[in-house]
């Protein structure tokens, strides 16, 4: 909302305006470098939060480097002088869209509609894209790859754009002595549900010593990196953890007791009710149980397989 303080039509208390990421509608009414648009489906996880303020530092630091106008840009709480503003959309986790608020013609957003996908008005057939595919293609200009500048500056940045891990095999050789010797690299487990993502590195450890949290990297933990972005709490349910879940929930005031199934012609626990009548959700073991910021349940399931070996 407007006011004598705030003349933007960005929101002046997202905790994107803190990176200088305005949060607008897909008109924004200034010429912002780019705008995140509030009606996205889902927000920014801390990640992409970081890549889109790199976009438009990216954007400024190339047309304005240095000089006094850009001096002019960073005294105010957004980057502007755009008359190209780049909108992004949200629908998903790793599914992006942007838009051009100069496009007179073509599609709306690009890649389009989820429900449009595939049908008569899905002309490029996209699909979905991550924020950093989206990116790429804004930078390619028509082309089929981003230009040298981008990919230079993607290199440049790590902080924002961290390069997808290697993953080495182990080696096994025989020494002088006839012994077989296995050389192998140190693995990085998601911290979630121990997934290895491939060979441990330098994003790994953070200023203090302590490991970092990467479960934005992993297939099954990343969309509780979603929920909690969006202000949900998530707990996994474990025979381990659940009188600890069930405790937790009882300070909230949710109603929740062990589910009883018949496994091997005995009744036994096999997760946790939540909830009760229509709106009541079953947690099995290895599920994660999602509470979102209206009250109310959901689950997500635990994947086919989840397994760090």
């Amino acid at each position: 909302m407007k006011t004598a303080d705030w003349p933007y039509d960005a929101d002046q208390h997202d905790p994107l305006t803190q990176l200088r990421i305005p949060v607008t509608g897909t008109h924004p009414g200034f010429t912002y470098t780019a705008c995140f648009d509030r009606d996205s489906e889902a927000r920014p996880n801390d990640a992409e939060a970081q890549q889109i303020a790199s976009f438009i530092e990216e954007y400024q630091e190339h047309y304005f480097g240095n000089g006094s106008w850009r001096r002019v840009q960073q005294a105010k709480p957004f980057d502007m002088d755009c008359y190209t503003t780049t909108v992004f959309h949200k629908w998903a986790p790793n599914d992006w869209s942007y838009r051009c608020v100069t496009w007179q013609y073509g599609p709306f957003w690009v890649p389009v509609f989820p429900r449009q996908r595939g049908g008569e008005y899905d002309e490029q057939q996209l699909g979905a894209l991550t924020l950093v595919q989206v990116m790429d293609r804004i930078h390619a200009h028509g082309g089929d790859q981003p230009s040298t500048r981008w990919a230079a500056w993607k290199t440049s940045h790590p902080e924002a754009f961290r390069p997808p891990r290697t993953n080495t095999p182990d080696r096994q050789t025989i020494n002088d002595e006839g012994r077989a010797v296995t050389t192998l690299r140190i693995k990085r487990a998601c911290n979630g549900c121990g997934l290895y993502l491939g060979d441990a590195d330098n994003r790994d450890v953070d200023e203090h010593g302590n490991l970092t949290d990467v479960r934005a990297e992993c297939a099954i933990c990343a969309p509780l990196v979603e929920f909690e972005a969006q202000g949900c709490a998530t707990w996994q349910v474990t025979p381990r953890s659940i009188s600890q879940v069930g405790d937790e929930l009882d300070r909230l005031g949710v109603y929740a007791k062990g589910y009883w199934e018949d496994v091997d012609g005995k009744l036994a626990v096999t997760g946790l009710r939540v909830g009760t009548g229509a709106t009541r959700v079953v947690a099995k073991y290895g599920d994660w149980l999602v509470r979102h910021p209206d009250g109310q349940f959901a689950v997500h399931p635990a994947p086919a397989v989840a397994s760090s070996v």
